[in-house]
């Protein structure tokens, strides 16, 4: 059944306000109608299903960087459906509608934070962060060097020529899906004394933001690391170097760093550091093509045959022929059908391999990837690499 008649953006205040109620029921959080306020125009669109409204979602238009690229991406959040609207096709009648619009608009990547990662693969997105999340006591950092230059950051004024903002996003070339910052989502605060949250200059190649959680057991505070961005492995150890000067207030830290900083590595006792793997945020390409046109390839010259399946965006299913040399595609076609490729994938493990949250090596211990040549004349292409999105939207 065609639903895409009942999906419909959501513009006026009475259904902006109709959409603030669903989520408050939605998601058990008290909401007063008194107060309600037309949201300032954005890039983010609330859309609707259902007449009367049962469903809401918001979409989130921005950009994250893939393989050096700059791509469009849609975040999504505030999905919400009423109690006696569940089970009706809501949600799924969104999706349906708003993908293959995405897909004209030349979005290649849409991402979210999930309640749960069952729901979402109905609609192709799969888990691709894997967030590092460290404890570590203070006295731990004492083995790296401390910066020459720190700066406070009192005042946010969002420039072309601010450092920060030009550190991460040097910092986000490095990184698949890390996000091109708008105002609203940096976490500088703009008045650290009465937020007691820091921003310092690290130098001329990081940054860092935190702030303090509960002592524990009567102890010294915990430094809980918010944000953090740099250009080389060294303005990374001059961030801890930095930290470690705080250790009369904080006796341990909190933090979140890529994966591939091998930070148990770098600490002279690993037993003092403990890591925890968050599975959180889920991604799905929207843009099939254009994904395989972005991605990074090996520098010599070499072919790749494979077939995609995406149940929910059918037009993305079909077989693409790729001719790449000095790390670029160099063409790329696609056929609806065809014969027998190098790889066979769903949506998911494609999204998985392109974006480096899988290696080809670890996606063949799935069931939904099958592989018709030898493995090692693929993984060169397919290798692991940083997932990391820590932005809201």
């Amino acid at each position: 059944m065609d639903n895409s008649s009942t999906v419909r953006p959501l513009t006026t205040a009475e259904d902006l306000l109709k959409a603030r109620q669903i989520s408050a029921v939605a998601f058990v959080s008290p909401f007063d109608a008194t107060k309600f306020t037309m949201p300032e125009p954005g890039p983010s669109q609330v859309w609707g299903y259902g007449d009367p409204l049962t469903s809401t979602m918001h979409v989130h238009d921005f950009g994250v960087w893939f393989d050096g690229s700059l791509v469009k991406c849609a975040g999504i959040g505030g999905v919400a459906s009423l109690p006696e609207g569940r089970g009706q096709g809501g949600i799924r009648s969104l999706f349906a509608s708003l993908m293959p619009k995405w897909k004209k608009e030349d979005i290649v990547f849409s991402t979210l934070y999930p309640f749960s990662h069952l729901f979402y693969r109905k609609f192709g997105y799969e888990l691709v962060q894997r967030t590092h999340r460290y404890r570590l006591p203070m006295a731990a950092l004492s083995v790296f060097p401390r910066p020459e230059r720190v700066t406070m950051i009192t005042q946010w004024n969002p420039s072309d020529d601010n450092p920060l903002m030009l550190i991460h996003r040097d910092f986000g070339k490095q990184i698949n899906l890390a996000v091109l910052r708008k105002d609203a989502q940096w976490r500088v605060a703009q008045d650290p004394y009465r937020d007691v949250r820091y921003t310092y200059l690290i130098g001329d190649d990081a940054f860092v933001t935190f702030t303090k959680d509960a002592k524990p057991d009567a102890d010294l505070y915990t430094l809980r690391v918010e944000d953090l961005a740099y250009r080389t492995p060294q303005a990374l150890r001059e961030i801890f170097g930095f930290l470690y000067a705080l250790r009369a207030q904080y006796g341990q830290v909190d933090l979140s760093l890529p994966p591939s900083v091998p930070l148990t590595d770098m600490i002279p006792e690993c037993y003092d550091v403990s890591l925890e793997v968050q599975a959180h945020g889920m991604a799905r390409v929207v843009h099939v093509q254009r994904a395989l046109e972005l991605m990074r390839y090996p520098q010599e010259t070499g072919a790749l045959c494979i077939h995609v399946d995406d149940a929910f965006l059918p037009e993305n299913t079909g077989l693409y022929l790729v001719r790449y040399a000095q790390g670029k595609a160099q063409e790329v076609t696609r056929e609806r059908f065809g014969g027998r490729p190098d790889l066979k994938v769903s949506v998911q493990r494609f999204t998985q391999l392109v974006l480096g949250s899988l290696s080809l090596s670890q996606a063949l211990w799935l069931s939904d990837v099958e592989c018709y040549v030898d493995p090692s004349r693929l993984t060169p292409i397919f290798p692991k690499k940083d997932v990391f999105f820590s932005d809201y939207f």
